[in-house]
């Protein structure tokens, strides 16, 4: 089942996401705008950054900080395209860790190919508490494909501009008018060039780039 996001933001490149019922917020960020980020983001979380190897492989980093903000800025160790950043009020050490480990294994088990050294992960959790939070996986799960990517590994070919939430169109409109090409919009929202083009015709953007 789809998550519902019951609050959506936009500004610029960036959208936070606010789940209501777990009380979880989350942003997808350009590795360029980390810095607009807002002060609630120098917090406790987890982070995942992506980027495209070639063809459709998928890469990604699965990280945990004390200040998210600070810490993807300073994450230059891979050229990550985009980052998804998670927070909620209250995680303290063992949840962000446990969280961290559970979506790096998710990550793992769909094939994307991840550049952490180490498998992260935190035992320390009662199983109860464990199971209050592995409710969190979906809605990150689903934030994931928000990014334009599968979490299973795959780009989300199959998407139709009609299925996409107001919050993506916004963004791709956003990224053609930086002047990104139909080819760059295709691989970034996992769309064929058709979509792309009737996405844009009816938000009058065609134009030759």
């Amino acid at each position: 089942m789809a998550t519902t996001f019951e609050q959506v933001k936009v500004s610029g490149r960036t959208i936070e996401m606010t789940h209501d019922l777990y009380a979880l917020e989350m942003a997808i960020v350009y590795c360029k705008d980390v810095k607009d980020l807002g002060d609630q983001w120098k917090c406790p979380g987890i982070y995942v950054l992506v980027w495209r190897e070639g063809g459709q492989q998928l890469g990604a980093y699965v990280g945990k900080a004390t200040d998210l903000s600070e810490r993807i800025s300073h994450r230059r160790k891979f050229e990550w395209d985009r980052a998804l950043v998670v927070r909620r009020e209250g995680f303290n050490t063992a949840e962000v860790g446990w969280l961290e480990g559970r979506i790096y294994g998710l990550l793992d088990a769909g094939g994307v190919n991840l550049q952490n050294s180490l498998e992260p992960k935190d035992n320390t959790l009662s199983a109860s508490r464990q199971e209050i939070l592995g409710k969190f996986v979906e809605p990150i799960q689903d934030a994931l494909v928000f990014l334009g990517y599968d979490p299973k590994g795959r780009m989300v070919e199959k998407q139709r501009p009609k299925d996409m939430s107001p919050a993506i169109v916004a963004q791709l409109l956003a990224r053609r008018d930086e002047g990104a090409k139909y080819v760059q919009l295709q691989e970034e929202f996992g769309l064929t060039r058709g979509s792309v083009f009737n996405l844009l015709k009816e938000h009058g953007r065609i134009d030759d780039r």
